[in-house]
Order: C-alpha cells, then structure tokens, then sequence
C-alpha cells in the first residue's frame, strides 16, 4: 500500500525532508513528490505547498512521521491541483 510506503519514506527521510520542505527543493522532496505520484507539471506547485505550509507539517521539534504523513494529506486536500494525487495514496 502507497501510505505504507510514503509513511516509510517520511520516517527514514525525516530531518532531510524537513530542511528541503524549508528550502522548497531537494532530493528529498522531489523523490517524495515521485512516491506520491506528482507530475513534472505539478512539482513547483507541490513544492511551493509544502514550504508554505512548512509550520503545519513539521508542527515541532518532536513530530512524528505519522503526524507528518498526515499534514501532508491536509495541505494536498487543500489544494484543487495537488487534492487529485491523494486518491493515488
């Protein structure tokens, strides 16, 4: 199952993923834009919608990858053109 898989990918990854959801690029992010299933067109989009909403994601020092996982899901729900990619999740 993807959830399983990104929830795994968030948990090893975490402090990466943290510092490029900062910065709006990296590896790291881009490689879970992939997980997740974001087109070439959409990635500045994802990207953009992750930094912008970096507080929410990574709400402290202590958040787990569930947590995470979860806010991911939230800001790509609020999102009309990254909310299609969460049926792929």
């Amino acid at each position: 199952m993807k959830k399983l898989l990104l929830g795994a990918f968030i948990e090893n990854n975490m402090e990466q993923l943290a510092t490029d959801t900062a910065t709006g690029q990296g590896e790291t992010l881009s490689a879970l834009s992939e997980l997740v299933g974001v087109s070439s067109d959409d990635q500045t989009i994802f990207n953009m919608a992750l930094k912008n909403n970096f507080d929410q994601i990574f709400s402290s020092a202590d958040v787990t990858s569930g947590q995470t996982y979860n806010a991911l899901v939230s800001v790509m729900k609020q999102n009309r053109t990254l909310s299609k990619y969460l049926n792929q999740t």
